[in-house]
């Protein structure tokens, strides 16, 4: 593990400091868990992202048969 120097705004550092008393972590281990959780969601939005751009044509082609035809069993 290494350390890095981070600044933070004083309400950042104010809300930080009561989410640290109210659920008894330390400061750093809130902010270790923030930042996982914030760069976790980030590549999942890439993924979902790349999926989409990577299967629109398919998804494209599905929408126009699903409306000339319908939906199976639709009657």
């Amino acid at each position: 593990m290494r350390k890095i120097t981070i600044t933070l705004e004083e309400s950042l550092i104010e809300a930080l400091s009561k989410t640290a008393i109210r659920t008894g972590l330390k400061k750093t281990q809130i902010i270790r868990e923030a930042l996982k959780s914030h760069l976790a969601n980030m590549q999942k939005e890439k993924l979902q992202k790349e999926w989409l751009e990577n299967n629109e044509s398919s998804i494209d082609a599905y929408n126009r048969y699903i409306k000339k035809e319908g939906i199976f069993g639709e009657a």
